[in-house]
């Protein structure tokens, strides 16, 4: 059975989100991550990035929340575009663009914004400037990616209304 290594934080929530909307069976395996046990050498062996989430499908590990969605959705042939090369080149632009932009600029706003020891104002700026300009990207129909792949929709609403429960 497939194991999946989490956290509450938004990128594992994503995958918990992905495999309870698939029915998909899983192991959830927590990692506390307050007590550091993503730097543990039993983690680090499933993912050298010491980051969540992370999962093992038999002899296969993936670990990247991105990398796993699309593992997973190949794999159960479910939240996937029509199979054309424009509508996969589609699917993987805003997965990208998501992974790679509204995560990341989202995470250094709320962290240089609500958490860091000093206020730097520049830093606050750049990236509450670069969140919102990623959220405008995110209106309308681009929600709808790839024709029903709705990783930025997961991520937008796990922002909004925090994180999901699940077993």
């Amino acid at each position: 059975m497939l194991k999946f290594y989490y956290s509450g934080a938004p990128n594992p929530t994503k995958v918990a989100l992905f495999l309870e909307e698939t029915g998909m069976p899983y192991d959830a395996i927590p990692v506390d991550t307050r007590k550091g046990d993503q730097h543990k050498p039993e983690f680090l062996a499933i993912n050298p990035n010491a980051k969540l989430p992370a999962i093992v499908d038999g002899d296969v590990t993936v670990f990247d929340s991105s990398a796993i969605l699309l593992y997973l959705a190949e794999k159960s042939g479910k939240f996937l575009p029509a199979k054309t090369d424009k509508a996969r080149g589609e699917l993987l632009s805003w997965m990208f663009f998501v992974s790679s932009g509204v995560g990341p600029y989202f995470g250094q706003a709320v962290h240089f914004r609500n958490y860091a020891p000093e206020k730097i104002p520049y830093a606050t700026n750049r990236y509450v400037f670069e969140a919102q300009r990623h959220r405008v990207r995110l209106s309308g129909d681009n929600l709808q990616l790839a024709s029903g792949f709705r990783h930025a929709r997961i991520l937008d609403g796990i922002r909004r209304e925090g994180h999901a429960q699940f077993h």
